[in-house]
């Protein structure tokens, strides 16, 4: 018993001075981390804080932190009916126009206008979906687009917003065109439309074609570069003379490129490489950066949003969508990414209007 009650006792004075170590130890390793610390503290190293907006990218290169910008979304109302396949463009004075669409059953032939305000604005002779639209010198553009088929048509619509606009057939492309894309740019410091790939029924077009407006309205038609392959479905955005083309269809699938087009050189570089490969997303062109939203990933509407630095290259994460969405229509005005209709992660057409604001 005393044995007993001996054992006991040199056992709790040994967990006694195991832990009056382990303190000890601590204690050391505490201020040591403390002093270390203060060195870096008071070197020239430049330190800031991260907050929560702040991420760090690795796309296969080296990894950097930047601090993002904030978004805000708003639902600005609703198109006249839910459509896909919707094409978006803004004037010289930020008024922004939707163009056609597919509602799932039938094409659509209203042209309205969906920023700042939403009212309808006129009826196009037929109806068309993916069509490629621009204003140049104040008249909208409509390249292409068709219904079952792709079509020739170019249609130019006059007095937009003035309560009198009138839309009137303007000729006839070279060959069908569906899924490419239009886009104002400037060139040699006059303003004009890209027209970046596309689709004839046969081929993916490469072909990167820009079309200036002569006396009376005329276009005129220039190549001023190819891609390195054949793509539809793209997203393009522009920055003065630099042209930005996103993902895309193209003859063996989705591509995860970014790629930049000089409109002075006709140079086509790859700029970025995306963690997914992506077909009818939006894209906007915001102080040297690129947003891109939503998109078909593997065949299903996503709600990502993505941040590239068009000067490194890099691609980050920058949150979500309100809601899965691809095939709508976008376009940017100042700060402000315009969307409009789109298909859902069920790929049922969309009705809403949306304002995604880069702070």
């Amino acid at each position: 018993m005393n044995l007993s009650l001996c054992t006991s006792s040199e056992k709790r004075k040994s967990r006694a001075v195991r832990r009056y170590r382990w303190r000890v130890v601590c204690g050391a390793l505490a201020v040591c981390t403390w002093l270390s610390g203060c060195a870096v503290g008071s070197s020239t190293v430049n330190h800031r804080s991260v907050s929560a907006s702040d991420r760090t990218a690795d796309t296969g290169a080296a990894q950097y932190s930047e601090r993002l910008p904030k978004l805000s979304m708003e639902r600005l109302g609703m198109l006249p009916q839910a459509a896909m396949g919707v094409s978006l463009a803004a004037d010289a004075h930020g008024n922004v126009y939707s163009t056609g669409g597919f509602t799932g059953t039938a094409f659509c032939s209203t042209i309205t206008q969906v920023y700042p305000v939403v009212r309808p604005a006129v009826d196009m002779p037929q109806p068309t979906h993916d069509a490629a639209t621009g204003f140049v010198n104040g008249r909208l553009y409509i390249l292409g687009g068709g219904e079952n088929t792709s079509s020739d048509s170019v249609l130019v619509v006059y007095g937009l917003g003035s309560g009198t606009a009138a839309v009137n057939r303007f000729g006839r492309l070279a060959s069908p065109l569906s899924d490419a894309t239009a886009v104002t740019a400037t060139k040699d410091g006059q303003t004009g439309l890209v027209l970046v790939g596309g689709y004839d029924d046969h081929v993916y077009r490469r072909e990167v074609d820009w079309l200036s407006v002569g006396a009376g309205g005329a276009l005129h038609w220039q190549r001023v570069g190819e891609l390195p392959e054949g793509l539809r479905y793209a997203a393009v955005a522009a920055n003065g003379s630099d042209v930005y083309v996103v993902g895309g269809r193209t003859p063996v699938g989705d591509t995860n490129q970014v790629y930049r087009i000089d409109l002075g050189s006709g140079r086509v570089t790859r700029l970025a490489t995306l963690p997914y490969p992506v077909e009818k997303a939006a894209v906007a062109c915001f102080d040297g950066h690129l947003l891109i939203a939503g998109g078909l990933v593997h065949g299903q509407a996503v709600r990502r949003l993505l941040w590239v630095d068009v000067n490194r290259g890099q691609v980050q994460s920058l949150g979500a969508l309100p809601t899965p969405l691809a095939d709508m229509g976008y376009t940017c005005v100042q700060n402000h990414l315009i969307l409009a209709g789109g298909e859902d992660e069920r790929g049922a057409a969309q009705s809403s209007i949306w304002i995604v604001s880069v702070h």
